[in-house]
């Protein structure tokens, strides 16, 4: 029997079109995988989770001291990624999974992850950084910009179930229970920043790094890695991250044309769904 490999997302209920949109592209290249939806919110009597081709678990389930507090206290995008560790370890636990991994829930995977699976044989803690080179054109975001939100995208991280992973899961527990924020005044950005420390506080092996292709789009697919690092080739790009077409500008970020929202049936509707406080 393999070993299990988790892979999870986290979410309001309002993201529904999205998570399934990732989790049918998950299913289709990777139908053996366990695929574990958060909800940040509650079901409220908007969709079955029974009918879903994933579990649902409520982020009221996960093992949070102050739970109802910790809702309460956190902008949705704050709340979401804050929960992100705690996912980690209860979906470790719960299926004694040897590895997972975290997608947001506005990607989709369109060729198998096996190249990540590989890596997780070497090295246990998978990230993606924002960039893998200089810019040095002048638009923005920047290298300032970047600075501030923190060198590895989150929207990707990949983990291997071996005790120093499991104590880094602790550590940033403990950082995201009160500031997992959106300061950049204060030098916070959600769960990134804390991340950026964590190659030299814990001792695991060595960091992997993907080239995050979807961060800047139509910038150079070469990648170079560090000393300690190795790298998937950008060039066979896996997954992609959607945005909503109403947000795209037209910078040199994100060439006109490269992204596109990300529709399922009923998503018009499903958008209006209010989030709501998963505490009681």
């Amino acid at each position: 029997m393999s070993p299990t490999t988790v892979v999870c997302t986290i979410a309001a209920k309002n993201y529904l079109p999205s998570v399934r949109c990732l989790m049918d592209s998950i299913e289709r290249h990777h139908p053996e995988w366990v695929r574990s939806v958060i909800l940040a919110d509650r079901v409220d009597g908007c969709f079955d989770p029974a009918k879903e081709n994933f579990e649902v678990i409520l982020s009221s389930d996960l093992q949070i001291p102050a739970s109802d507090w910790f809702h309460f206290k956190y902008t949705l995008l704050e709340l979401c990624t804050a929960l992100k560790p705690y996912a980690l370890e209860l979906l470790l636990d719960r299926h004694r999974a040897a590895r997972i991994l975290y997608l947001d829930p506005d990607i989709k995977v369109y060729r198998p992850l096996e190249p990540v699976l590989e890596m997780l044989e070497r090295h246990p803690l998978v990230l993606t950084p924002h960039l893998t080179e200089p810019l040095d054109d002048g638009f923005k975001p920047g290298e300032l910009e970047i600075l501030q939100s923190g060198a590895y995208n989150l929207g990707f991280v990949a983990l291997a179930a071996i005790p120093a992973t499991h104590k880094m899961l602790e550590w940033w527990q403990e950082k995201l229970y009160n500031d997992c924020l959106v300061d950049i005044p204060g030098g916070l950005f959600v769960d990134q920043r804390w991340m950026d420390l964590a190659p030299s506080l814990f001792p695991i092996p060595a960091f992997c790094v993907i080239p995050a292709a979807t961060s800047r789009i139509g910038m150079s697919s070469s990648a170079r890695c560090a000393p300690r690092t190795e790298c998937i080739p950008s060039r066979a790009s896996r997954s992609i991250s959607f945005t909503s077409a109403a947000s795209i500008r037209k910078t040199r970020s994100h060439s006109p044309g490269t992204r596109t929202a990300c529709v399922s049936p009923g998503w018009a509707r499903r958008r209006r769904w209010c989030w709501t406080t998963a505490a009681t």
